[in-house]
């Protein structure tokens, strides 16, 4: 399957597996943008999403705002909250409305610049969109009781061809995307733009990381056993200074992780039945003893591009690596707010093989994703909308389409 449409396909079932619709069918329009039909699911699916992206919102605001850890935004709460000063439902309508704008913008803009999909991309999509359709999703099968995506997507009113109509315009649209800022594009970035802004936000690095914590995962207390792991990650360093290989220090490291782990597992399974006559911890250092771990012998498999904006570490550990020099020495940080030690070895992104080409469109979405958002806004503002009214403001408002089908638990 393509790579894009992967992606893509992606994207829209996050967006239709959150909400599910009973009352409707996808078989009409309910507005003209531009002089086009806006199939129904089109709209319910911008809608869904916008709605999606409200609750996240407004259900962080409160997390963040709330002094006691037991409140939670009740139903009501969300649908009398206001998103950048308007009402949530209003603020959803008004993106909803913007994206179906775009959807017909894209459409447009490619026309003009003679931006099309090949007879293999538009048989791609179907083939993959009826095989996504007639497919089992845990969540359609598990959380809201339908046997398959197409029946969860029918259910909430968004038929296959819409399905395959969203998917048809997003890969349009990167396509349009890629015409303005790729090589030789409108707006192009440069090399040199786009190099320092991976240099600046992104990191090929090694890390190990060591964390406070017995085999059982317990926090440890004691500050002798702490300084244990400080020291063994600082032994790590001096011995990959020291000239070991990288692969060889790796063994080391994932060794002791192997062997925490048979700890645990005889730990829990431990009785005297099993153990033949050893004691408890007779038992469980066996295990250990026992445990094996088969590091690759080639060092560049433990490379990994670290993205500072998606970092899982927290904000001391990510400056921290992105502070690094990229001249392949390891260097030890200890983070008492994360409560663990690392060894990180940060290097040229040219390491990285490739990475740099197998990854220029998400790199350019990251630069020129908000520019490209704007100016399809711009050129898609002027459009003529007509619409039906009981349907936009009546049938299929927000809390409606929300309401419609609960999960199946």
């Amino acid at each position: 399957m393509n790579t894009n449409f992967k992606k893509l396909a992606a994207a829209f079932s996050a967006a239709v597996i959150a909400c599910t619709f009973t009352a409707c069918m996808d078989n009409g329009s309910l507005m003209t943008v531009d002089g086009t039909e806006i199939r129904n699911g089109v709209y319910i699916s911008y809608l869904t999403n916008f709605t999606n992206t409200a609750q996240s919102r407004v259900s962080a605001e409160s997390s963040a705002n709330s002094t006691d850890s037991t409140d939670s935004e009740s139903e009501t709460d969300f649908w009398s909250a206001a998103i950048d000063g308007k009402d949530v439902t209003e603020w959803i309508k008004e993106n909803t409305l913007k994206s179906v704008r775009g959807h017909i913008g894209v459409q447009r803009l490619c026309e003009k610049y003679g931006i099309s999909l090949t007879d293999e991309e538009l048989t791609e999509i179907n083939t993959e969109c009826d095989k996504e359709w007639e497919s089992s999703d845990i969540y359609a099968k598990y959380i809201y009781g339908f046997d398959t995506v197409g029946e969860m997507n029918e259910a909430r009113g968004v038929g296959i061809d819409s399905y395959k109509e969203i998917v048809r315009v997003n890969m349009l649209r990167n396509k349009l995307f890629l015409h303005y800022y790729d090589t030789d594009g409108e707006y192009a970035v440069s090399d040199n733009e786009y190099n320092k802004f991976i240099d600046e936000n992104y990191a090929a690095i090694r890390i190990m990381s060591l964390p406070y914590k017995d085999y059982m995962g317990n926090d440890l207390t004691d500050e002798s056993d702490i300084k244990a792991i400080k020291d063994k990650a600082q032994e790590y360093a001096d011995k990959l200074n020291d000239g070991e290989r990288y692969e060889t220090i790796r063994y080391l490291y994932e060794l002791a992780k192997a062997q925490d782990e048979a700890r645990k597992k005889a730990s829990t399974e431990y009785s005297e039945e099993v153990a033949g006559g050893l004691s408890p911890d007779e038992y469980i250092e066996k295990a250990a003893d026992e445990a094996t771990y088969t590091v690759p012998d080639d060092a560049s498999l433990f490379d990994m591009a670290f993205s500072k904006a998606n970092s899982s570490y927290n904000t001391e550990v990510t400056d921290f690596i992105m502070s690094l020099a990229r001249d392949g020495k390891p260097y030890v940080f200890h983070s008492d707010e994360a409560k663990t030690s690392y060894v990180v070895v940060r290097m040229e992104m040219s390491v990285l093989e490739n990475w740099k080409e197998s990854n220029r469109e998400s790199i350019l979405q990251q630069m020129r994703g908000d520019a490209f958002n704007e100016l399809l806004e711009q050129a898609s503002a002027n459009y003529e909308v007509q619409q039906d009214n009981y349907l936009v403001n009546t049938k299929y408002t927000p809390k409606k389409v929300s309401e419609y089908v609960k999960p199946a638990y």
